[in-house]
């Protein structure tokens, strides 16, 4: 098992995922469930289904904010500089610490 560390846009907000686990892509795309993001009180839960399983988290803010940069060329093809441009600034993560429940169909 390891630690797997993944960002997801929900809304307009993107989240850093932590779940200790191993991610086997079947596929191209990275679709490993769906995330449910729900408000309780002061605090924000989360859920992630992947098949018959569920996962549930905690909502934290990170204490040190993170950046997205996305790295593109400079001037001309020729020319081996490259620009880092601020994308956008994770301020949460979700945590799943817990292992799957199983999820009655």
């Amino acid at each position: 098992m390891s630690m797997v560390q993944i960002t997801h846009k929900f809304g307009d907000q993107i989240y850093l995922i932590e779940l200790q686990a191993t991610v086997e892509k079947i596929s191209e795309t990275l679709d490993i469930g769906t995330l449910e993001i729900v408000q309780e009180n002061n605090t924000k839960k989360a859920s992630i289904y992947v098949g018959n399983q569920c996962m549930e988290g905690v909502v934290e803010t990170l204490q040190k904010p993170l950046a997205v940069l996305q790295k593109s060329p400079v001037g001309d093809g020729g020319s081996s500089a490259r620009e880092l441009n601020i994308v956008s600034i994770i301020k949460e993560r979700i945590r799943f610490s817990s292992r799957p429940l199983p999820v009655k169909i």
